[in-house]
């Protein structure tokens, strides 16, 4: 099932949020706050915190770019420029 969430998380060019301790510090319809660069998910009412997992690589570059179609249309664009040349 994680697969799925990242691959269509990557096709829409959205950064996944994954923490594997996350459940303990949560109550379902709890607000978070998320902080990206301490990498944590924060809860105001149980003042707790939980890491985020990151990501590196290709996945890296997909959410970045804002999906898999920004990346494929900037490696079509390179390609035909190239081939100009």
């Amino acid at each position: 099932m994680i697969r799925i969430y990242l691959r269509n998380c990557g096709d829409l060019g959205v950064y996944p949020v994954l923490s594997k301790g996350v459940n303990h510090i949560l109550n379902e319809r709890d607000k978070i706050e998320i902080n990206l660069e301490r990498g944590e998910v924060w809860s105001p009412k149980t003042r707790k915190a939980a890491s985020l997992e990151y990501f590196c690589g290709k996945p890296l570059e997909i959410f970045n770019s804002n999906g898999i179609c920004s990346v494929f249309n900037r490696k079509v664009e390179e390609e035909s420029k190239s081939a100009r040349i």
